[in-house]
């Protein structure tokens, strides 16, 4: 019989030491947890180091391969696990809470996934709702509406099973819409969603703070993985056309240039 209270945690570097990840100071306390670092730095942090002084178990990526390939390697490496994998990013503030709402969720009604009350600076951020290819945000936890639900990567626990049954994450996405095409996905198999009635925070930054170039390359991630996820109809084609072009103008108004325009 599956031990579904095994919980496994997947935390993705990129570009930062171990002992620099929010998300991880606050997993390494917690108890019967297996922790997980997916590498995706450019440069040596001397992370495996920390990794094993942790007892985390660590994958080196060898570069940025993105985060699809990221949750494979991680996915792979538990495929004779069974239980719950949950994904962070490196700057939510995780909680003790947390795991005993999984914990006690999975008791009494097993679901195939499931997904926590996740905030950020601005209010609700996950689950939030999904109307064709256009996610936008619940405005509190009584609009929430099951139907439409869709949600981001981080604290969303997934049974392995799933993995079991054959998904892999597609790793043409490389950063940008891999939790929401990973949900419908999983709409279309008629999986089911829960919610965690527990409160998690994250550190989210946008995309403000960012250099012109930093922003010029956020924004090319951001095209390809964006189309790729329209291109299942016409119509979600021609849409994405127009989302992508007023992020391009949101983005010459910013740095007050065109060169964006021009750039390749």
């Amino acid at each position: 019989m599956n031990n579904l209270n095994n919980f496994f945690a997947v935390v993705v570097l990129y570009n930062k030491r171990i002992d620099e990840s929010l998300t991880l100071d606050c997993l390494k306390d917690m108890q019967d947890i297996r922790i997980i670092v997916c590498d995706n730095s450019t440069k040596n942090y001397n992370n495996e180091n920390l990794a094993r002084k942790l007892n985390f178990s660590y994958i080196s990526m060898g570069g940025n391969k993105g985060l699809s390939c990221a949750y494979n390697k991680a996915i792979d490496l538990l495929k004779s696990e069974t239980g719950y994998v949950c994904l962070f990013d490196d700057d939510t503030k995780v909680t003790k809470e947390y795991f005993e709402m999984l914990k006690l969720a999975v008791k009494e009604e097993k679901k195939d996934i499931y997904l926590p009350f996740l905030y950020d600076n601005i209010g609700l951020l996950s689950p939030c709702k999904i109307k064709g290819i256009f996610v936008k945000r619940f405005k509190d936890k009584k609009s929430i509406n099951k139907k439409n639900i869709t949600g981001i990567n981080s604290a969303m626990a997934v049974n392995l099973d799933i993995f079991k049954e054959g998904y892999r994450y597609n790793e043409s996405y490389f950063l940008d819409c891999i939790d929401h095409d990973f949900i419908r996905t999983m709409k279309k198999k008629n999986k089911k969603i829960g919610i965690l009635d527990v409160n998690l925070f994250q550190n989210f930054s946008g995309s403000s703070s960012l250099s012109k170039d930093s922003s010029l390359k956020r924004f090319k991630i951001f095209k390809k993985d964006f189309k790729l996820f329209c291109s299942e109809n016409l119509f979600s084609r021609i849409c994405s056309f127009f989302v992508i072009i007023k992020r391009l103008v949101r983005l010459s108004t910013q740095f007050k240039t065109l060169d964006f325009l021009f750039k390749k």
